[in-house]
């Protein structure tokens, strides 16, 4: 597998390694439902205790109260109630409602991921990698993230992945990060999907097929990864794996630029000092030039210094 997926894959999943869980979406909780909800939680159902402290947590329904969310989900874990016992963790690992405590959110998260809650099993693995509340253990961090991958959890799965690519942790496997990457790109995981595109791009895991590559990458780019907006604006410019069209590769590759991906700015940069795809203005190239040189990015520093 090329050095350029596995430098990839650290740079990437850089953005995973902060939550195993998306933070909760408010989802309009009228006001009959509020109230039944809540005569549940008071009369000790711990489901309902968890749902009423999401929706303080969020402010779904009520005025967002954090301490209030925390209360809720208290009442729930110690009941057992593991989604509960998962989200009072992420409270004390986050400073939400209370102060945080790496130590104590271990102990929660401990509790949920023995009760087999993957976010839990997830985010032990996070901690033990970064030495949170524990004594940093790759190995460890990466039993963790199996546990959770095993009940198909998208980042541990695609975190796993990038492990057994980079040997972290685990004796370094590609064909296992081949097949953990499928798999956390079939469950949806944006990074996966990247570096599952990149991987056709590059003719890695399969035959090279650039029309795979960009159906992966545009798939990943549409959530958000800006290393994929950039592969899929060149394909979309290059005319690779799909029709040429200037219009959309460059709206990509601009919008990966104001997001700081460096790469983009260099090849934005490029087309303004070449009149490539746009015309020609020394000026933004410059600009783009000396945003990507900032940013330590050697080919942009390295065309600067010859204007």
């Amino acid at each position: 597998m090329s050095r350029m997926l596995r430098n990839s894959s650290k740079l990437v999943f850089l953005g995973l390694m902060s939550a195993c869980l998306a933070a909760p979406v408010a989802a309009e909780t009228s006001a009959d439902e509020l109230e039944a909800l809540v005569e549940q939680a008071e009369v000790g159902e711990e489901r309902a205790q968890w749902q009423l402290g999401t929706l303080y947590e969020v402010g779904d329904g009520v005025e967002p109260n954090p301490v209030e969310a925390v209360s809720w989900y208290r009442k729930a874990a110690e009941q057992g109630y593991a989604d509960a016992e998962f989200a009072l963790g992420n409270c004390y690992e986050n400073g939400i409602g209370v102060q945080a405590d790496y130590n104590e959110a271990m102990v929660w998260y401990q509790k949920a991921a023995e009760q087999g809650n993957a976010n839990a099993m997830c985010a032990l693995g996070l901690f033990y990698e970064n030495g949170r509340g524990v004594e940093a253990s790759d190995e460890k961090a990466a039993v963790w993230y199996a546990k959770a991958a095993e009940k198909n959890h998208p980042n541990a799965t695609a975190i796993l992945a990038s492990c057994y690519l980079n040997g972290q942790g685990v004796e370094k496997n590609e064909q296992e990060a081949a097949r953990l990457f499928k798999k956390a790109a079939r469950l949806d995981q944006p990074e996966a999907q990247y570096m599952l595109g990149l991987a056709f791009e590059r003719g890695v895991y399969e035959k090279q097929d650039f029309a795979v590559a960009f159906r992966w990458y545009q798939m990943a780019a549409r959530a958000g990864v800006v290393e994929a907006q950039t592969r899929l604006a060149l394909l979309y410019l290059n005319g690779m794996g799909i029709s040429r069209n200037v219009e959309k590769g460059l709206r990509w590759l601009e919008l990966a630029a104001e997001a700081g991906d460096a790469f983009a700015q260099y090849q934005l940069g490029r087309a303004y000092a070449e009149g490539r795809w746009v015309n020609a203005d020394e000026q933004k190239a410059r600009e783009m030039l000396e945003l990507a040189c900032d940013s330590d990015y050697e080919d942009a520093c390295r065309a600067l210094s010859q204007k």
